[in-house]
């Protein structure tokens, strides 16, 4: 499973495990294990098709079975 996901300061992320929202002091996504990816601006919206933002859930992408 691949997960993505926008951090409070709108960076976006891929994580192989889903994350959990971190809160202060560190308002991004994070995964207990499991690799994360950094992505550039714009991407998440290329993979599921719209935008997301901090308020949004962490977003499972489809199998590419």
């Amino acid at each position: 499973m691949v997960w993505v996901a926008v951090d409070f300061d709108s960076s976006e992320g891929k994580f192989t495990e889903k994350p959990v929202r971190g809160m202060y002091p560190y308002f991004e996504w994070r995964a207990s294990s499991g690799e994360f990816q950094q992505l550039e601006k714009g991407t998440i919206r290329k993979l599921i098709g719209y935008d997301l933002t901090w308020d949004d859930d962490a977003v499972e992408l489809p199998s590419s079975e």
